[in-house]
Formats: C-alpha cells, structure tokens, sequence
C-alpha cells in the first residue's frame, strides 16, 4: 500500500468583501517522502544558499517561509524541489457567499481535501498523511470575525481552536473517503513541518506561473462552501445548525447573530430555496441597532450580488436571483443614506448599477442617487484630491447605463471633460499620486474609448485602448486588451488582434488558447476567440478551427453565452458544418429573449445570420417583430436604426460577415 505525503498552506489574505478571488488559495502539494526525508532536502538546500548548517529546525523551515526572494534564489528552489511534487491540488475561486476570511479559507481547504481522496493515483488501502498549517489568532472565526491578541505558541484558545478544527476535518473526510484510506491529520505551525514548507514553495510556483516547474502536476479544484459539503456528505446528525437554512436564520437571530443569519438567508435565496424575504428585512432591521453590524451586513449583501454578476460563469439564474434582491435593496437603501457612510454608498450604486447593466436596463435610478449626492456638495469627504477621485468614481458607475440606451454621444459629453480635467491635474508640478498607474485616468481613457467605438470613430478608440491599457493595474489589464480585440476584429486586422489577445489571455496565444477550450474557460476570452478564428477562416490563412462540442456543454447562461455560440456558429459554417451552426444560432436567440431591452438586441443580427443562411420566412417574420418592438421602446436605438437602415434591411445575399456585423462595437 502507498504512503501519500500532503502538506496544505495557502496564498493570500482570503479578504472576503469586493475582491475577485485571483490570488487568495488553498494549496496541497503531494509527495510520496516521508517528512524526515524532507527536511533533509532542506537542510541540504539551506547549505547550498546559505554556505553554512542550520542552527535548529526552526531556522531551517523558517528560511523557507514568506520570504521575498531574487528570481534566480526562486529558480533554485523550485529547481531542487520540483521532483519531489507528485501533484499539486489548488483551490479556485471562492463560495458565493462569505462571511469573513476563515470562511473562505476552511471551505479551501475541504475543497481540497476531498479532490485528494477522489484522485485516481491514491488506492484503496493507501496511507494519506496531510499537515495542515494551522493559522494566525487574527483570522479564527468560523461565522462572525473574532479577533484576539493571543500568539500562536502561547494562545490556549488558538491551540483549542486547531484541537477542533483538527478532529473536525479529520471526521468529515473519513466520511467523505469512499476508498477506506488510512487517513492522519495534523494541524502544525509552518516553520515545524517540512510537508507544509514544501506547500509554501508550491504556493509559489503556482502564484508565478511556473508552468516549467510544476507543468501538468497542477490540479485545480473549484472552492465549494464547507457548510453545503457538510450538508451533502455528512449524515443528519452531523448537521447542528439544522437541517434548513431557514431554521438555522432563526436560531441565530435568536441570538442576536445576525451576520450569521445573514448568511444563512442568503446560501438558502441562491440556491432557490423558498425562503421568506421578510426574513431579510427582519435580519437587516435587527442589524441596524448597531451601525457596524449593520455595515458589515451590507457589505456581506453587496458582495455575494457582485460576486455572483462578475462570476456567473453557467448560472443565469444566479444573476436572476440578484434582480429578485434588487427591490429590497433599493427598500433599504434609506436606512444607509442615513449613516452618511460615503464609501457604502458608493458600494451600493456600483452594485445597483451592474444589476442594470447586465439586464440591459436604459434607466437606473442609481444614477438619481449620485445625482442627489453631489447636489449636497459631498463635504463628507475629506481631502479635495479624494472628493475629486470619489467624484469620477461615482460618474463612472452611472455611464455604463446610456450604452444600454444607445445614448453613446452623450457618455462622450460628460466624460471627455472630466478626463480633461484629469489629465490636467496629473501634469501639475507637484506628484498627483505617488504610483506608477492610475486607475481613475485608466477607467476615464476606457470609458472615451468604449463611446468613440460605439460611435464608429475607431481610431480614437485604439488611442484609448491603448492609453488605457499602460495606465491600468496588472489586474485591470485584461479588459482594454479584450476591447482592444474587438475593435482589431471589426477592423479585420488578424495580426494586431492576435497580439492584443495574447495581452487578454496574460501569456497564451490564439493558437493554444484553443487547444485548452472548456467549459470552465473564460466566456469572453472564448468569444475573441472565436471572432478571431472567424478572421483566420476568411483570410484563408493556416489555422486549425478547433471548435469543442459546445451543446454537450449544456450552458444555459444569458450572457455573454449566446455571443459564444453566435461566433462559434459562424466559424462551423465557415468549416461546412452549417446544420451546427443554425442549431447553435437558434439556441442563442432563445437565450437572449430571457433578458433586458439591450441583451434582446443582440438576437437582431443573429436572426439575420439564420435568415442568410436559410431564407426561412418564420427567422425574417421573427427579425421584423424583434426589431419593431426594440425601436418602439428606445428612441435612440430608433435613431440608429434609421441612421444605419442598409444594415438592418434584410436581405439574404448581404453575406454572413456583414450580417453578424450590424451592432457597434461589442454589441456584435
């Protein structure tokens, strides 16, 4: 029988409000040494950096641990160590909903932990010993924050903590364990164990993207909330919070804990379960006796409803589950003008204005909202410099919605000023900011260029894109490089709109992006990259059309999911598969009639598309109702309508390309 070596660290602080996920994980790294045998890979390592013996263990292990290193001292490292990773199993985003770090980080670990038992290299029978490194007295807390000033080697209550959490988690994946494994779990300080230090190293060569090291080894397992796998992989009596979330609100209001309750009422709405809304207002009533449970809850709302926008990966009915909340949001959004809490507010307007946007909604009362804000001067905050950044930050969040409307001129009008007057600011003699990006310059530049694209005014976009682009964070980079795609399609500049993707993507080409296409991939990077296999396609040029068999998928998600299918479909026909690609067109029609008065659109040029294709009478009667209603209930998309009837008429021989091509910008 094997004997299986695991030790689990993580990256990153697991911050559970506004963050996307990116660079907060659980981490396994699986050897088959013992841990005597790894600490003597160590101490062999320690010699070689240091030139001399280690003093004692601790100084052996803590060399290895949370240190700012040289590339070529990493390159070392990982070098020595990369043999003795068997595999690595990662954690992938984060639960829906959270109510604090250790949340996150505990439903990692398990996440983990039960991907180990299901791998097919570990046999029944086998040992798995896994250390587990424990953590830091600030972030303990299942439910509700709870800090102490304990040290980890002298805090009683740290050592109960890891005393619970141990023969918890050593319980439940024996129980998940369907191999009858031999299974040991310790929880150890990471400087005292060389299965967790061999972790930490694997940490970073995951975090660096150190594909040369680690190549295949690494395993990504996507993070599931730790209460559900309790719930769906422990027997009744091992649930103490009851067997309902509605029960379990109940019993933690009773106590006062609303945050907990909270949470419980929102897993329980997410999931569809029949839960009361009159829950939710008596839990936030209860929260607002005490303004900072109050704010925290918000946050706890306000972040599960981004989370679940930003990340709706298959899920259409999870974005609509946040219009259902929408109302009781606006409900109590009174109580909160009242707390004059100005970063709070600014929270709820971004969120209230991605639930309109991502309905397709012309109108958002969010934007009387910061209307009636600044009106009142905004002394609430502070400095001038940081009035001026929460003013633009706030003009921001409104300007998305005129796109919806068609009203593309007037974003132009009210945000060239301002990135007039920026820029100007930026150039004083005196340092603006003491940073080598600026995001509010960077997010202006974005928002010009998204108006000068859908304005048709091309080049002034790429000036933008471009701008945008160097002034942004390494985190932000992604979107003007994936705005920057579409224009380059629209342009048919196959080159230029390779090198921008390979920006998008952070490192991968066109090419191999294709080779690795899943049902999990990126939905917008799997529409560039179909809008560009399009452009190879019709330029003739040596490119594998690798298109995966997206109805297996069984997506169902509203958007962007039909622009994936609408462009795989055109890059079938392009390959002589036509009977897929009208299946695929027809399937993203019907999706996108779930949707607001934009989302329904973008079904204007794929019913074209089919009727090119076809000349069926029922996709041009179909075409002709779509388009009387959408110019009927928006006059501006009227105008543009009238001002671009060639595209819009129908006509079977105009051709697929131009079909497909009759909405600006990334509306196609």
């Amino acid at each position: 029988m094997a004997y299986w070596n695991v030790g689990i660290d993580e990256s990153g602080v697991f911050t559970y409000y506004n963050t996307k996920g990116k660079h907060s994980f659980v981490c396994a790294a699986i050897t088959q040494e013992s841990p005597d045998s790894l600490e003597e890979k160590f101490a062999n390592l320690f010699y070689m950096m240091k030139g001399r013996e280690h003093r004692n263990d601790w100084e052996l292990l803590s060399y290895f641990h949370a240190m700012e290193r040289s590339n070529d001292d990493n390159n070392t490292i990982f070098s020595n160590l990369k043999n003795s990773v068997y595999k690595a199993v990662v954690s992938k985003g984060r639960p829906l909903v959270l109510c604090n770090p250790q949340h996150w980080w505990l439903s990692g670990v398990m996440s983990v932990l039960r991907q180990i038992v299901m791998l097919d290299e570990i046999k029944t029978g086998d040992t798995l010993d896994i250390f587990l490194a424990t953590r830091s007295m600030n972030v303990v807390g299942l439910f509700v924050n709870n800090y102490e000033n304990n040290s980890q080697e002298e805090g009683a209550s740290w050592k109960r903590y890891h005393e619970i959490l141990q023969g918890d988690l050593l319980r439940w994946i024996k129980a998940v364990d369907k191999k009858v494994l031999n299974i040991y779990l310790h929880c150890v300080p990471a400087n005292e164990s060389g299965s967790v230090t061999l972790a930490d190293q694997t940490v970073g060569m995951v975090w660096k993207n150190c594909t040369g090291y680690l190549g295949n080894k690494v395993c990504y397992t996507e993070c599931a909330d730790f209460y559900e796998m309790y719930n769906v992989e422990s027997s009744a009596s091992d649930r103490p919070l009851g067997n309902t979330n509605e029960n379990a609100c109940k019993r933690f209001m009773e106590e006062s804990n609303y945050l907990t309750a909270l949470q419980f009422w929102l897993r329980a709405f997410f999931a569809k379960e029949n839960i009361p809304f009159k829950l939710f207002s008596d839990i936030m009533k209860g929260a607002y006796a005490d303004v900072h449970t109050y704010v925290e809850a918000w946050k706890i709302v306000l972040d599960t409803c981004e989370y679940a926008l930003d990340n709706r990966g298959e899920d259409s009915q999870l974005i609509d589950r946040v219009f259902k909340l929408e109302p009781e949001l606006q409900n109590e959004y009174a109580q909160v003008e009242g707390l004059k809490d100005v970063h709070l507010l600014m929270d709820i307007w971004r969120v209230l204005e991605k639930v309109s946007s991502h309905r397709g909604d012309t109108n958002c009362k969010v934007l009387d909202y910061v209307d009636s804000f600044w009106k009142k001067g905004g002394q609430e905050i502070g400095s001038t410099l940081d009035r001026w950044k929460s003013y633009l930050q706030t003009k921001l969040i409104g300007a998305q919605i005129p796109f919806n409307g068609y009203d593309f001129a007037s974003v132009s009008d009210r945000m060239e000023p301002l990135l007039d007057c920026h820029e100007k600011l930026c150039s004083l003699p005196f340092p603006f900011e003491n940073a080598t990006v600026d995001d509010e310059l960077a997010a202006l530049l974005g928002t010009c260029g998204q108006a000068a694209a859908f304005q048709e005014n091309l080049d002034d976009a790429i000036s933008c894109f471009e701008d945008d682009y160097a002034n942004s964070s390494e985190g932000w980079k992604s979107m003007p490089a994936s705005f920057m795609v579409t224009v380059l399609h629209r342009k048919q500049d196959f080159e230029s709109a390779c090198a921008w993707f390979e920006k998008q993507t952070g490192g991968d080409s066109f090419e191999s992006f294709g080779k690795t296409l899943s049902s999990s991939s990126d939905k917008w990077l799997m529409i560039n990259y179909f809008k560009i296999l399009v452009l190879a396609q019709m330029q003739e040029r040596n490119v594998e059309p690798i298109i995966p068999d997206l109805e297996s998928w069984n997506i169902q998600n509203s958007y962007p999911w039909p622009l994936v299918l609408k462009w795989a479909a055109f890059a079938l026909m392009l390959s002589g598969q036509g009977e897929r690609g009208v299946e695929l067109l027809d399937t993203a029609h019907k999706l996108l009639q779930k949707g607001g008065f934009t989302i329904k659109t973008l079904s204007l040029p794929i019913l074209q598309m089919l009727y090119c294709v076809t000349e069926d009478e029922l996709y041009e009667a179909a075409y002709k109702e779509l388009l009387e209603k959408l110019t009927a209930s928006c006059k501006m998309f009227k105008a543009y309508v009238e001002n671009h009837s060639e595209s819009f008429a129908l006509d079977k021989d105009k051709g697929l390309w131009n079909a497909a091509m009759i909405l600006p910008f990334n509306y196609a």
